[in-house]
């Protein structure tokens, strides 16, 4: 459980069934681990999520980023993509928790998304 415990710092379930098993770890039942047994394995010993772990880092979802760089909370992977915010993977669905930007990366952002008004016609 400590291993699990400290892999959880790093690793999705998925992740941390796949390294167990690479290091030739096998559950009480001599199976390979997977990402349910892994799951199962935490809740029944009360360790914290990977989300919880995050957000007690100060991480935030993308609805939270979306209203701090005034963007749709739909956009915010698409910064992160382009490298303006850093994303750190929350779970195997893909999902992610972000860093707070920094200033100037708020400030890129939001000149990116300005709409500019069309000219008007002559």
């Amino acid at each position: 459980m400590a291993e699990i415990d400290r892999l959880l710092e790093r690793c999705t379930d998925a992740e941390l069934a796949a390294e167990l098993n690479q290091q030739g770890w096998r559950s009480s039942g001599n199976q390979p681990f997977s990402a349910w047994i892994i799951y199962r394995l935490r809740t029944s010993h009360q360790l914290p999520s990977r989300t919880e772990r995050l957000r007690a880092q100060g991480l935030l979802n993308a609805r939270e980023i979306a209203e701090l760089v005034g963007t749709k909370p739909l956009l915010v992977d698409y910064w992160r993509q382009q490298g303006l915010l850093k994303g750190i993977r929350l779970n195997d669905k893909n999902e992610y928790l972000y860093e707070r930007p920094e200033p100037d990366a708020i400030e890129q952002i939001q000149r990116r998304i300005r709409v500019k008004k069309p000219e008007p016609l002559s």
